[in-house]
């Protein structure tokens, strides 16, 4: 399966700069879910509580304005095409950071009917990590988290830069002295949405273990040996979040691990209404890698 980004006309919707409260905030997501059975969103509150759990709060002391998620499971296209597709709609500056307030993240009804809990979690984390911003801010407002130079090599043009999530990736892969690297190769295939906006599966000659598993690549592998790096959640640092990874109390973990880690919140009452600024979206289409 192919994971892709695709740019709308409008990339994100920014709001009046945040006042500030005077009191810090834990990371909070409220999930509007919508035409899912009882599995299906059990699974999706079970991945809204992961992220939760490993984003703890914000670099802004005083923010605390939620994250709204709309979730559907609708008829998109039928079985076999799209997937699904989800990305921010709507954001707030605070200070040098800018926090996305709502997003949408929608499944196609065919495609996701027999999945498992675990495909169905595993789906659901990768699409709301793209709705708080890896892969959709990491060019905007603030943020310069790329270089599109290829200096490390011109077959992958985009590189990340961003430094928690490099010293992470340094980290996790092992890599001392000289083979310390500056920059974390990006997907260079699928085309607008996927390259550039994904980690790439190969280490490209860096003699590290691949990472094709990874959950914020940009091909799907099945959720068996699905699992968040530090790097990815490290990326999130370089967006002005702080996680378990700067605690010092993450290391890579398992889709399956992290279901055991946290208990599902409790299902939303009421249905969001949303509106059609959001540009900023993530398919995911079946497909394979070429």
């Amino acid at each position: 399966m192919r994971i892709t980004n695709v740019l709308g006309g409008v990339i994100l919707a920014a709001s009046l700069p945040y006042a500030g409260t005077g009191s810090a905030s834990t990371f909070d997501i409220i999930l509007d879910i919508s035409g899912a059975t009882s599995a299906q969103a059990e699974a999706f509150t079970i991945a809204a509580s992961i992220w939760e759990t490993l984003i703890t709060g914000y670099t802004v002391d005083d923010y605390s304005t939620p994250l709204t998620v709309s979730m559907s499971v609708t008829d998109i296209d039928g079985s076999g095409g799209t997937l699904g597709y989800g990305g921010p709609s709507y954001g707030q500056f605070a200070d040098s950071e800018l926090y996305v307030t709502s997003g949408l993240v929608a499944f196609d009804t065919d495609d996701i009917d027999s999945y498992s809990l675990t495909d169905l979690v595993t789906l659901a984390l990768h699409e709301v990590a793209h709705v708080i911003g890896f892969g959709t801010l990491w060019e905007y407002g603030p943020y310069d988290l790329t270089d599109a130079s290829g200096y490390r090599d011109a077959a992958n043009a985009t590189e990340y830069t961003g430094a928690n999530a490099v010293a992470a990736y340094n980290d996790e892969m092992g890599l001392t002295g000289d083979s310390l690297v500056t920059s974390i190769a990006l997907e260079e295939a699928g085309g607008s949405g996927t390259a550039g906006s994904h980690w790439d599966e190969t280490d490209y000659g860096l003699g590290t273990d691949d990472i094709t598993y990874e959950l914020m690549t940009g091909w799907y592998n099945g959720a068996d040996s699905a699992y968040i790096s530090a790097f990815t959640l490290a990326s999130f640092e370089d967006l002005g979040y702080t996680t378990l990874w700067s605690e010092g109390s993450y290391t890579a973990m398992s889709i399956d691990e992290l279901i055991a880690m946290v208990t599902a919140v409790p299902l939303p009452g009421s249905l969001m209404l949303i509106g059609s600024g959001f540009g900023l979206l993530t398919l995911i289409r079946k497909g394979r890698r070429a």
